[in-house]
């Protein structure tokens, strides 16, 4: 580190040669997008196009791009030389003019402007103006692209949905990428399903970019009348339990070793018993009540036992009543039901505590069976057998001197008639969906080999035979009023 190494212990000639290709390769793209005008640009003429409209003309707009780049690229092609003072920017490059900009575009949020300035009906930024700001004089907003973040399209929203908005009704607006990009890259998708996942956990009350977006309005109301963010099922405090827990026993370990020690000396199956709070009991049977039976992932209750198994590197977390019908729960929702204060008395354990841990033993044995019961068997499903279809069309097409493209497509043929991770599987399913084929068919699949890392099976690691996994009854903790 620090040191200057002489050139002699590097490949100079190779490494030169390698930067004059890359050269060579970047001055190829320079003069194949150095004809492209504005003109050639459909995204761009979409956007003229819909600033034209009736309705859009005649209100104000705000148009949001992650890039200081884009907004002046289209800062300079919607108003040539700034002749146009309705037409404004807003990024980094001139945020010291921010103040002045954000009053012109919204002069009732922003009172205290001089009067005689032109107020902005078209306003280009960047998320410079997606935090903080008053803008309801708008009632239309327009995501040129779309940040991959959905707590930046929340914000950007946000600007001109707010209280004391003259409009009745916000319009949100977003221009999608290029079709061919999109289907080989996944990003709307992606993006699509990290939206959801804040509808589930904490409930929009409104769709972002899609109709098919599931509004969860039981968790947004929860909010706003408990003020309480989303339960452990639900994601967020699933986390803080976790980090509480660990927390403490990191403190443990550096605070009193003896009982660190003891603990981690202590032998599998301890079986205890404990009173639970009023409160939490009082939420179970509430919730009990409401659906009618209980299910996989609701608060523990009391009457119930927690048994916490382990095989290899997977646990398992059940719940078991006097049916003796073992539900799943969540490693956190075990923690919070079982903890308790160091001087808590050990209660009698409830009636059939043997019976209801072996109950939650044979699940999971069951369980794990049918996990690796589908990791050895790979499906044979429809989007599978379309995909192998199509890739063996196009194999058995090529002339006989196509022996390199026929070796690729065969190795394509071969990931993905193997194992395959969920992820791929569910992209291979809107591929037939979208019944992709030839060169999109490929492109799309050479994206998600590349994503995933995929590689044909005969070229994955073997690993020898791994021996049985015993699985052993780490705890059980009986729930008590």
């Amino acid at each position: 580190r620090g040191k200057a190494h002489p050139a002699a212990d590097f490949d100079t000639a190779r490494w030169l040669a390698d930067l004059q290709a890359d050269e060579e390769v970047l001055e190829a793209l320079r003069q194949q997008v150095n004809g492209i005008q504005p003109e050639d640009d459909d995204k761009l003429q979409a956007l003229k196009a819909f600033l034209q409209r009736p309705e859009v003309a005649a209100e104000k707009v705000l148009i949001f791009s992650e890039a200081d780049t884009t907004i002046q690229y289209l800062y300079d092609q919607l108003n040539p030389n700034g002749a146009d003072p309705a037409i404004a920017r807003l990024s980094g490059t001139n945020r010291e003019q921010a103040a002045g900009i954000i009053r012109r575009f919204a002069p009732l949020a922003n009172p205290g402007g001089p009067p005689e300035q032109t107020e902005v009906r078209v306003l280009l930024a960047t998320d410079l103006v997606s935090e903080g700001q008053n803008l309801q004089d708008c009632g239309r907003v327009l995501n040129y692209d779309l940040h991959w973040n959905p707590v930046r399209l929340i914000q950007r929203f946000g600007r001109v949905d707010r209280i004391g908005t003259a409009f009745a009704h916000i319009h949100l607006h977003s221009m999608w990428p290029d079709t061919a990009v999109d289907e080989a890259l996944d990003l709307t998708e992606r993006l699509g399903g990290r939206i959801q996942q804040f509808h589930n956990l904490i409930g929009l009350d409104a769709q972002l970019l899609s109709p098919q977006e599931r509004l969860n309005e039981a968790a947004m109301y929860r909010i706003y009348r408990d003020q309480e963010l989303p339960q452990v099922d639900e994601g967020w405090e699933e986390v803080a339990v976790h980090q509480r827990a660990v927390a403490q026993l990191q403190r443990l370990q550096q605070e009193d070793p003896e009982l660190w020690a003891a603990l981690k000396g202590l032998p599998d199956g301890i079986r205890s018993a404990l009173t639970v709070s009023a409160n939490a009991s009082a939420e179970a049977e509430e919730m009990q009540q409401l659906l009618g039976t209980r299910s996989a992932y609701e608060p523990p209750m009391a009457g119930e036992t927690l048994v916490l198994l382990a095989s290899g590197d997977v646990t398992g977390c059940y719940a078991v009543g006097a049916d003796r019908e073992p539900r799943e729960i969540a490693p956190a929702q075990f923690i919070q039901a079982a903890q308790c204060e160091p001087d808590t008395p050990a209660q009698p354990l409830p009636e059939g505590t043997n019976e209801r841990v072996m109950a939650a033993f044979h699940r999971f044995s069951d369980d794990a069976r049918t996990r690796v019961g589908r990791a050895k068997r790979p499906s044979q499903s429809v989007a599978r057998r379309y995909t192998a279809q199509q890739l063996r069309g196009q194999r058995d097409e090529l002339p006989d001197g196509a022996a390199a493209e026929r070796a690729q497509l065969q190795e394509l043929l071969s990931i993905f008639t193997g194992p395959l991770p969920p992820p791929v599987e569910d992209a291979l399913k809107e591929i037939r969906q979208m019944q992709l084929t030839d060169g999109r068919l490929r492109t799309r699949l050479d994206a998600l080999r590349e994503f995933h890392r995929l590689t044909p099976p005969a070229r994955q690691t073997e690993a020898p035979p791994a021996p049985p996994q015993v699985i052993r009854i780490v705890c059980s903790d009986g729930l008590v009023d």
